[in-house]
């Protein structure tokens, strides 16, 4: 008997005078928890200032003394921000590197071993946020212009940021065991192309340039890798094994992201298409068990599947020990996983 999981996923998408918001917010009963204190900048210690060698310490340095010490990447491919990303995979670690003009000016690490001073992952929510500033609200200038982000519930208990050495530094927590899970670094000029949050400017709003339909292919490609390597990278966190990349069930999933896309819906039945068990018959994918997750307007890929973490129901078809095969697929901002066990 074919057992079906569906989920769904709440949108909000808030434009309205100077205020653009381009983060999907995932679960309602966040809106219940806590607001975060600020902590005075005169109870912060000294070693939570500065970078020690970590891998933040690279964020605006020429892409070769990177090189020089980690080797060439294992992967590379397009970002839609006007970077490109270099993989590389560190015993149980992975760092992207985002290189645009041969400087490093974003980068994102999850695992053990590397240095990501001062903090650790793994490391507890609490005892992070006993020493930085964590706030609802950023504010920084570029030129002459002026930008102000503001965090969410959600956002202050999943992905908090903080500034170090002139560098952003945003903090991918498990809020259900209050883990620090993953690290983005990013130059302001980034975190303005990308929003990761509800931004307000005056002056000019600094975007990326135009993406082709050629370069898009290879963006949503690198996006794929990026959703299946934090996928297994968070299930074997947890003891879980890693899911096998099903190819045939990747076509499954892209249909589906590509006629979200086109046709302006986001749900897990297409008007067209049907249900998943319709879409995975249609596909000719033989299983005994099926689940899907999906979501749009996400950043890329590494930010979209800590979004599924942190949501209930799409944390349980990520981390469920069921399934052993996956199919992922992506059309620029639509993302869509595809779970079976055969």
């Amino acid at each position: 008997m074919k057992t079906i999981k569906f989920i769904f996923l709440l949108i909000i998408v808030v434009t309205f005078g100077m205020i653009t918001e381009n983060y999907v917010v995932l679960d309602k009963k966040d809106k219940s928890l806590p607001i975060l204190e600020t902590i005075p900048k005169e109870k912060l210690k000294e070693d939570t200032k500065v970078f020690k060698k970590s891998i933040g310490s690279y964020i605006g340095k020429d892409v070769k003394d990177f090189i020089k010490i980690y080797g060439k990447p294992q992967d590379k491919y397009k970002s839609a921000y006007d970077y490109d990303w270099m993989m590389y995979k560190k015993d149980s670690a992975y760092i992207y590197i985002g290189v645009q003009k041969n400087k490093i000016i974003t980068a994102f690490v999850a695992g053990n071993g590397v240095n990501v001073e001062p903090f650790k992952l793994g490391e507890s929510q609490e005892q992070i946020f006993q020493r930085i500033i964590i706030s609802e609200e950023i504010s920084f200038k570029i030129g002459e212009n002026t930008y102000q982000m503001e965090l969410s519930e959600n956002d202050l208990m999943s992905k908090p940021i903080t500034k170090i050495d002139n560098t952003w530094v945003q903090l991918y927590f498990d809020k259900v065991y209050g883990k620090l899970v993953g690290i983005r670094y990013s130059q302001s000029e980034t975190l303005i192309k990308q929003k990761p949050f509800e931004t307000m400017y005056s002056g000019e709003l600094i975007k990326p340039e135009p993406i082709s339909d050629k370069d898009w292919v290879a963006v949503n490609k690198g996006n794929e890798k990026q959703i299946l390597v934090i996928s297994n990278y968070l299930r074997n966190y947890y003891g879980i094994e890693s899911l096998e990349r099903n190819f045939t069930l990747d076509v499954v999933a892209y249909k589906h992201s590509e006629d979200m896309f086109n046709n302006s819906f986001f749900a897990h039945e297409s008007p067209t298409n049907g249900n998943l068990e319709a879409r995975l018959i249609s596909g000719k994918i033989q299983f005994a068990l099926a689940g899907e997750n999906i979501a749009s307007k996400y950043i890329d890929g590494i930010d979209v599947t800590f979004g599924w973490l942190n949501s209930e129901n799409h944390r349980t078809n990520l981390l469920s020990k069921d399934f052993n095969q996956i199919g992922i697929g992506v059309v620029k901002d639509h993302f869509t996983q595809e779970f079976t066990k055969k």
